[in-house]
């Protein structure tokens, strides 16, 4: 069965996240629906803490926290960024599986260009809740459609191993 990650192209670029979405559903034993719903509930929470200001400690992957960003303009107040700092384990996979050619820079580099420290954070009102909020929702209306269990507001009865 195939997944469509909502609010992803559905071309080489989505690939990626559809691998690792399928990759979790596979060895959880469950449908690709709720693990993806699952992963966007986890995101969710960490984007909470983070923003609360706490740091949050994913073991091998690295920790996710604030940083202080101090505008060069005078009369701009400092503000808190998000950041993220690889773990040991993580690096040293990238760092024996990939090979130069195979650095992502221009993605990087992209990103970073449209979503810059100084690209209106400040004026923006979106949350990390609202996204995965809106994600989960057309998860489980495709779900729905392809009458699989993608979570507790799935229509369909949760598999035998996650009933308590």
């Amino acid at each position: 069965m195939k997944i469509s990650i909502p609010f992803m192209p559905k071309s080489v670029k989505a690939q990626p996240t559809v691998r690792c979405v399928q990759h979790a559903a596979r060895n959880m034993g469950v449908s690709e629906h709720f693990a993806l719903n699952l992963v966007a509930h986890f995101l969710e929470k960490v984007g909470e803490e983070t923003a609360a200001g706490r740091v949050v400690r994913i073991p091998g992957f690295g920790i996710f926290g604030t940083h202080l960003f101090i505008p060069k303009k005078k009369g701009k107040e400092p503000y808190c960024m998000p950041s993220f700092s690889a773990a040991r384990p993580f690096r040293e996979e990238v760092f024996q599986c990939c090979t130069p050619s195979m650095a992502q820079d221009k993605a990087l580099r992209n990103h970073r260009k449209s979503n810059h420290l100084t690209s209106g954070a400040k004026k923006n009102t979106a949350r990390v809740f609202t996204a995965m909020k809106a994600m989960r929702d057309r998860v489980d209306a495709q779900a729905r459609r392809l009458g699989v269990y993608a979570g507790p507001n799935s229509k369909k009865a949760p598999p035998p191993e996650l009933l308590p």
